[in-house]
């Protein structure tokens, strides 16, 4: 019997007597499934097998190390093992120590280590045992399961007609992986374990060796017409287009990751220049601020993202800490709730009280929260776009182009040009407000300003940095027919293809040389674009590999902010894309973000008072927002240096940066 009152008594106690059976299993793996009876200090007692018992040992090591009392709730079923288990026991075991926590001590740091020698002690498991186990991929064992389970047959020869749709393969292919992944969970095969565990199978890869390859994108995020209607268990590449359409892979990979994860990179920096400033108060326990944040508790990931944090209870008027569980699940499902937030902390000097934090703050009391949010999300983000030199699919997205608009221009792969069998070209003008026209910053940087290069019109309006714009007008001069009455000479179309339209070199040119009106909108006539020249360039997105990085710059630079207006809105459809993406973040540091695009209506350089209820503000895009930091150190270690000390408003700047050391 090991008594847990002795062994977990101290350090050298606990090392004995784990690594007394830790060394039994490596010299002689099969007493790992002898059973062993444990006493924990009530005095109740658990059979269990020595794997088991080794594995809940390094789950036991804080009780051990902060001197807690255990009890056998806190029994792990190594039967039952994925990191949603692991991670779910850590948070049990920090909520144990809340309310020992004291700003004095060093409590949760002390804990953190012994949270991270667990995890390294979990390690050493796969390490030793695997070789043991001889873990590997068996063909014999799905050819045997394949004989075994009639429908697991049935799917690993799935085969498509050419002439179905797509989307339907796609959506057909998701059905048959979850099928499969049951059937595997459920019969003895090489994959059982994995499947079970939830680990160490990446699902897409699975359905391109068991099922069909299906649709791949090619080098323009176009998708190939053809499928690869095979898969590598039983045919593996057939024909002489199976084999061009799949090396495209290579290729697309390495471009990917180029591309993409450059784009990543630029929005790491930028996201981290626009969050240096912002802290955790160590002194301001309670702000008091009278504005709240209303969430849509619409799902359980919303909730888990919510897990403590500070509510107002309406009825009471009294502010709450919400956990989550499944009773609060049932009983929060489909309500909005008021929570303290960072976006509406009435804390000044760039700081969060630790209440709109909520209890986080005892956490990350001495960590800078802002770094620390940006990191946890673009890590994932970029962690998600490198894997695609591991696979690449494909998720279909459709373009609807308004009717007018398909009339004046035709689409060649990613181009747009003007329309040859136009009727009436004459009477057609495209009608661009200067507002509605953005920069596309990705890479820039200084020299794109250099004066040298011609880099800004006399104007000042238009420079050679790729334009682009969503919304525009299509001005028609209506064809008057004799007899009838007319009160205006023109009709209006409004287009809004929801597709950002980047402006040729060519078209803005054109649009340099055009008439801008009273209004701020320039005017251009039909008849003077040429026919042969692109006009606008598409950004075709494949949305498996893309759509997370591209809805979140859409969200938070981007004039239209995915169609929110408040901040409400956004941090909504921020916890949403997360959601849908299955990026592991909580929603404080989505929240941090937006905090720092929201800015007063009277000096565009500070925050709103929400000391204030209801203060009016404006949203800013994450690059403006970085402009009109009011700091002058933060801003000019952007970019567009030259243009900043050129401003008035540059000199306004008083506030302070963590990089001013640096300027000194």
């Amino acid at each position: 019997m090991v008594d847990l009152n002795t062994v977990l008594c101290d350090e050298q106690s606990y090392e004995e007597c784990y690594h007394k059976y830790y060394n039994k299993v490596i010299k002689d793996f099969p007493i790992r499934k002898k059973k062993i009876e444990v006493k924990f200090p009530d005095n109740t007692t658990e059979k269990m097998m020595v794997s088991k018992f080794l594995v809940n040992m390094v789950f036991w090591m804080p009780f051990m190390r902060f001197n807690k009392t255990i009890t056998k709730d806190y029994i792990v079923d190594t039967n039952k093992l994925t990191t949603d288990v692991i991670a779910d026991y850590m948070d049990s075991i920090i909520e144990i120590f809340e309310d020992d926590y004291t700003n004095e001590n060093n409590l949760f740091y002390d804990l953190n280590l012994c949270i991270a020698d667990m995890i390294t002690e979990l390690g050493y498991f796969s390490l030793d045992f695997n070789k043991r186990i001889g873990n590997t991929i068996s063909i014999r064992d799905l050819i045997m399961l394949s004989e075994k389970v009639d429908r697991f047959n049935e799917i690993i020869h799935t085969r498509y007609d050419g002439n179905i749709d797509t989307k339907y393969i796609e959506d057909d292919l998701k059905k048959l992986t979850k099928e499969i992944l049951e059937i595997l969970g459920e019969n003895e095969n090489c994959l059982q374990d994995y499947v079970n565990s939830k680990e160490g199978l990446n699902k897409n890869q699975l359905t391109q060796l068991l099922i069909n390859i299906g649709p791949k994108p090619d080098l323009q995020e176009n998708v190939f017409p053809k499928i690869v209607n095979t898969n590598f268990l039983t045919d593996g590449m057939r024909t002489v287009s199976d084999y061009y359409i799949n090396s495209n892979g290579g290729r697309k990979a390495a471009i990917t990751n180029y591309s993409k994860t450059k784009q990543s990179g630029y929005l790491m920096r930028k996201l981290s220049i626009l969050c240096m400033n912002v802290e955790l108060s160590d002194t301001v326990k309670d702000c008091h601020t009278n504005n709240y944040v209303e969430v849509d508790m619409n799902n359980k990931d919303t909730m888990i993202r919510y897990d403590k944090r500070y509510y107002l209870d309406e009825k009471k008027q009294k502010l709450r800490l919400f956990k989550y569980s499944k009773d609060n699940e049932e009983k929060f499902k489909g309500k909005k709730i008021l929570f303290r937030s960072p976006v509406t902390c009435a804390c000044g000097n760039n700081q969060v009280c630790q209440k709109c934090y909520g209890s986080l703050a005892k956490i990350n009391y001495d960590i800078h929260i802002g770094l620390l949010a940006i990191l946890i999300l673009t890590s994932q983000v970029t962690q998600k776009m490198l894997s695609s030199k591991h696979l690449l699919k494909t998720s279909t997205k459709e373009i609807y182009w308004n009717e007018i608009f398909q009339e004046l221009f035709t689409l060649n792969g990613n181009t747009l040009q003007l329309n040859e069998s136009i009727d009436g070209i004459n009477r057609y003008s495209l009608i661009i407000n200067e507002d509605e026209i953005q920069d596309n910053e990705e890479g820039l940087n200084d020299s794109e300003y250099d004066e040298d290069e011609n880099s800004t019109s006399s104007d000042g309006k238009l420079t050679n940095i790729t334009k682009y714009f969503r919304k525009f007008t299509i001005r028609r001069k209506i064809d008057k027919l004799p007899g009838r009455k007319y009160t205006e000479d023109y009709e209006y179309f409004e287009v809004d293809n929801g597709v950002d339209l980047y402006m040729s070199t060519y078209f803005e040119n054109t649009l340099k040389r055009s008439h801008l009106n009273d209004n701020g909108e320039y005017e251009v006539a039909v008849k003077d674009i040429y026919v042969d020249n692109p006009v606008f360039y598409i950004d075709i997105a494949n949305d498996g590999l893309s759509a997370i990085l591209n809805s979140i710059i859409d969200l938070i630079d981007k004039k239209e902010r995915l169609g929110t207006n408040t901040y409400n809105d956004m941090i909504n459809k921020f916890v949403e894309l997360c959601n849908d993406s299955g990026i592991i973040i909580n929603a404080v540091h989505l929240e941090l973000i937006i905090r720092e695009l929201i800015k007063s209506t009277t000096n565009i350089l500070e925050r709103p008072d929400f000391s204030i209820k209801d203060p009016e503000y404006q949203i800013l895009r994450l690059s403006d927002s970085i402009l009109n930091s009011g700091s002058i150190v933060t801003s000019i270690s952007f970019e567009r240096f030259k243009d900043q000390i050129y401003k008035a408003k540059s000199y306004a700047k008083v506030g302070s940066s963590p990089l001013d050391d640096f300027f000194l």
